[in-house]
């Protein structure tokens, strides 16, 4: 190989110690669900942040969505395989969005709302029965995070209204 090839090589890709958001869709996941996670906790108690990040959580899982899963086999062109990758998938997003949060957010109404309204714009890009599954998956806990936490029956009742709204719209064959 000669240099220059060798030098422009070297210059497509980057290697450092920390991870990026932009080269790396679950951490970017992680730290939007993070930061929402601690805007929930009780000495911030900021459940608009919180609500900020699943919108923007919401954005992102719809996009991937609308982008599709990437393969995990590359080829040159001549047909050898040339990179494996562990692509992330749609159901670890949505759950490494959802699953924290909705423990957090379990006496928090407009949180838990918040989740199922994502949910719902979200629901509007899954074809797959996979990704309707995860998403359902979601629907279902937010009810049962209602249901057993603290919060009266008058803001527990829109949240198991809304999820069972969507357990009709992801089951229906779209």
């Amino acid at each position: 190989m000669d240099a220059r090839l060798e030098g422009q090589i070297r210059q497509a890709f980057h290697v450092g110690k920390r991870r990026t958001p932009t080269q790396d869709v679950g951490y970017a996941v992680s730290l939007l669900a993070e930061m929402a996670l601690r805007a929930m906790s009780p000495a911030i108690n900021d459940p608009y942040t919180a609500i900020t990040c699943l919108d923007y959580l919401g954005e992102g899982l719809a996009l991937f969505l609308r982008q599709g899963e990437t393969g995990s086999h590359y080829y040159d062109p001549d047909g050898r395989l040339r990179i494996i990758l562990e692509p992330v998938t749609f159901d670890e997003m949505v759950s490494a969005s959802f699953d924290l949060l909705r423990h957090a957010g379990r006496d928090t109404a407009p949180v838990l709302q918040q989740m199922l309204d994502v949910i719902a714009v979200i629901s509007r890009e899954a074809a797959s029965p996979g990704a309707r599954a995860s998403l359902l998956r979601q629907a279902c806990l937010i009810k049962e995070e209602a249901r057993s936490s603290n919060l009266i029956e008058e803001d527990r009742q829109p949240i198991c209204q809304s999820a069972d709204r969507l357990k009709t719209i992801l089951t229906c064959p779209t």
